[in-house]
């Protein structure tokens, strides 16, 4: 069984990266989301698993819906499904567009 799940990655064009256990530099990305989703749990009174289950979802939701400033203010959902390349033009084009009518509207 090991076998098969080595080759699997493998198989489909995954590459299996592996990093250093307890490692700040490796390891901070995911710590800083557990603590994010944890800090958003925390806030809610929780009956039941079940709460609890809908509670995280909620909260991994909203973090993924959220412009993260390390992907240049894209949303995590944006990066996943591939639409980062064309945010961030379009973004680029507004800014420059909104400049220069700023500066048509400056010039005395």
């Amino acid at each position: 069984m090991a076998g098969v799940l080595a080759e699997y990655p493998a198989h489909h064009g995954i590459r299996h990266i592996f990093d250093k256990s307890y490692h700040p530099q490796t390891q901070g990305e995911i710590e800083r989301f557990h603590r994010r989703v944890k800090e958003k749990v925390s806030l809610v009174v929780v009956c039941s698993p079940g709460d609890l289950e809908r509670t995280v979802i909620a909260a991994v939701t909203k973090y993924n819906a959220t412009p993260h400033k390390a992907l240049n203010n894209v949303r995590p959902d944006d990066m996943y499904a591939g639409r980062r390349e064309e945010i961030l033009p379009r973004r680029r084009e507004k800014k420059r567009l909104a400049l220069e009518a700023r500066e048509r509207c400056n010039v005395s």
